[in-house]
C-alpha cells in the first residue's frame, strides 16, 4: 500500500481525518486501535511528514536537526495501514453527500469525518509586511525559509513582532543564531495571556539580561 498518495476524483474512505497535528494523528491512531479493518485517510496541507510545531524553535536555534522535529515516520502509517496524503488542502465540505473537495479538484467521500486543523500562521497587515525579509514563524517551511535567509544574507539584527509564546521562542532561537534581537509586543507586557504584570516583569528582566531588547505597548 502506498503511503503518500495522489488520488483521482471519487476516492472513498471510511474515516477521513483533516489535519496532521497532534489532534489529527492521535485521532487516526486511536481509530485504528478501535477499528482494525476500515480505511483511514489523513490529509496534510504541507509537503513534509508530520512534525511537532513545539520543536520548531529548537530547529531554528540549531539545537535540533529537521528530522528530530518529525512526529511520525512513514513506517507508522504503513504499520497502522493509514493512508497519508500530503499537499492535500481541503477547500470544500459537503456534509449532505459526505464529500470533501481538495484544492487540486480531487474529491474524497467519507463515512466519518474528523477535523483537526488547528490554527494557521499569519503576518499582520502592516506597511512593509509583504517584503521578502519578513517571515511568519509557524510551520517547518517558515523555519527553513528563515534559516536560508540567515545563511544567504548574513543579517545581524532581527525584529520579532509578538510577545506570546511563539514570539519569545523565536527571539531566543534567533539570539542563539548570533543575531541581535528586538521584540515588540502591543500589550503592556509579554505573555499577556499567560502572566500578570509582575510575572512578566521578572521574565522581561531575565530576557534582557541575556541581550534581548523588549518593547511593549508597541
Amino acid at each position: 500500500m502506498p503511503l503518500l498518495c495522489h488520488y483521482t476524483r471519487g476516492m472513498k474512505t471510511h474515516y477521513l481525518v483533516i489535519g496532521t497535528s497532534a489532534a489529527g494523528l492521535g485521532c487516526a491512531s486511536k481509530l485504528r486501535d478501535l477499528d482494525p479493518t476500515h480505511s483511514i485517510t489523513v490529509l496534510g496541507t504541507e509537503s513534509v511528514m508530520p512534525y511537532n510545531r513545539c520543536l520548531l524553535a529548537d530547529y531554528l536555534s540549531g539545537s535540533k536537526p529537521a528530522e528530530a522535529v518529525a512526529t511520525k515516520p512513514q513506517s507508522f502509517f504503513y504499520e497502522k495501514n493509514i493512508t497519508l496524503m500530503l499537499n492535500a488542502q481541503a477547500t470544500h465540505l459537503n456534509a449532505q453527500t459526505k464529500t470533501v473537495t481538495l484544492s487540486s479538484g480531487q474529491s474524497i467521500t467519507y463515512e466519518k469525518l474528523f477535523i483537526g486543523t488547528g490554527r494557521s500562521g499569519w503576518i499582520p497587515s502592516i506597511p512593509g509586511s509583504d517584503k521578502p525579509h519578513v517571515f511568519p514563524f509557524y510551520g517547518l517551511d517558515d523555519t527553513q525559509a528563515i534559516l536560508t535567509y540567515i545563511a544567504t544574507h548574513k543579517p545581524t539584527h532581527a525584529t520579532v513582532v509578538g510577545g506570546g509564546l511563539s514570539g519569545l521562542e523565536c527571539a531566543d532561537a534567533l539570539m542563539n543564531q548570533g543575531l541581535t534581537v528586538t521584540l515588540f509586543e502591543r500589550a503592556s507586557h509579554v505573555l499577556p495571556n499567560q502572566l500578570n504584570a509582575d510575572g512578566a516583569a521578572f521574565l522581561t528582566q531575565l530576557m534582557e539580561s541575556q541581550g534581548l531588547t523588549v518593547r511593549t505597548n508597541a
